[in-house]
């Protein structure tokens, strides 16, 4: 423990390195034969050194085991396969055809993962990506979900709109559906083809 040649002690300073669990460890100060002691000034400076390098001791602890706590929970909250994001393409005719994404919501995790689709856009066209909200808001009568069929004769009847109104079409056809019953997991995204200039 003591360098090579530094020959025999005289004197051992030991002052514990307390963190909130207990002792964290000793800080040694140690002088050679034939030096002076330790004096006053020289134990105030190990104490305080010795507290410092404790508490320093137990806010790396603590950061460790938080670092690790956010690990497993941002770990839990990650989906095992990405989910299925629905979209449907509306043409300028009323044709609604299904478009399967995989992927996340923008913005729902800071650490999302993404899939890749490729749609073409002519002039009138749109595409609505939504979330199972939409579908899967239950009317208050018997329970019975809006579903996929109602939502494509939503879209077909706003064929043509831009996208606002197409979305604003939607909401009311879900808001009828829901008949005035709570209902908040929808969002709603719609693009289309820009008009050639």
């Amino acid at each position: 423990m003591l360098p090579p040649g530094f020959g025999p002690p005289s004197m051992v300073l030991v002052s514990p390195l307390l963190s909130a669990g207990g002792s964290a460890g000793a800080l040694l100060l140690i002088r050679r034969a034939g030096r002076a002691g330790f004096d006053w000034r020289d134990v105030e400076l190990a104490r305080e050194f010795a507290a410092r390098a404790g508490a320093a001791l137990a806010t790396a602890d603590l950061h460790a085991e938080q670092a690790h706590l956010a690990r497993v929970l941002q770990a839990s909250l990650l989906p095992p396969e990405l989910p299925t994001v629905p979209g449907m393409l509306v043409t300028a005719d009323g044709t609604v055809t299904p478009v399967l994404v995989g992927g996340m919501p923008v913005g729902a995790l800071t650490v999302a993962r993404f899939a890749e689709a490729r749609v073409h856009l002519d002039p009138g066209d749109l595409l609505l990506a939504y979330t199972n909200g939409v579908t899967e808001a239950r009317g208050p009568r018997d329970g019975a979900m809006f579903g996929a069929a109602r939502l494509r004769a939503a879209l077909a009847s706003a064929a043509g709109q831009p996208p606002a109104a197409l979305i604003d079409r939607v909401l009311q056809a879900v808001d009828d559906w829901l008949d005035g019953q709570a209902h908040d997991d929808i969002a709603m995204r719609a693009v289309c083809a820009s008009t050639p200039v």
